[in-house]
């Protein structure tokens, strides 16, 4: 009777602990996204190109005639919810897009992006062209005791078209 009502008592203290961390994350996540429509808000007039370079007639309509380019760069580093990784875990068993890996980095972007754009607009830019994306995974490669502390950073970079008056 005793080793059941333990049993018990371990089950209901994990589901406890899974859904408040569950929550937690969510909240942080709530936060970031708050962040990211800020700053789109603030700085989306920066155009981001994927253009390895634009033409000439392509600068001048964004109001350039003499201008000066400046390569630039931010990144960012996430940490991995253990939670959201353990519940995806579950889904990589049946198959299928793990919807939390592909949200990370969804937003992973969206806020290098922002940054990008941010770096652009302090130095004065109209535009950032060649932009380009990197990730890369730190710690937990194939160490287990290191995956439980995983993150993940993304960098972006790109030549920005700052106006010379």
């Amino acid at each position: 009777m005793g080793e059941v009502i333990g049993l018990i008592f371990f089950i209901l203290l994990s589901l406890f602990f899974t859904v408040g961390y569950y929550m937690l994350g969510s909240r942080a996540n709530r936060k970031i996204d708050e962040q990211i429509k800020s700053g789109e808000e603030a700085y989306g007039k920066i155009a981001l190109l994927s253009l390895k370079r634009p033409d000439e007639a392509q600068i001048q309509s964004l109001g350039c005639t003499k201008y000066r380019t400046e390569l630039i760069s931010t990144g960012i580093t996430l940490g991995i919810d253990n939670t959201r990784t353990w519940l995806a875990s579950l889904k990589m068993l049946i198959g299928g897009q793990v919807g939390y890996f592909a949200d990370l980095q969804v937003r992973g972007r969206e806020i290098s992006n922002v940054r990008l754009q941010k770096r652009a607009a302090e130095l004065g830019a109209v535009a950032v062209y060649n932009v380009k994306f990197e990730t890369s995974n730190l710690m937990g490669n194939n160490d287990v005791k290191a995956s439980k502390r995983a993150a993940v950073e993304f960098l972006a970079y790109g030549t920005a078209i700052i106006p010379i008056d």
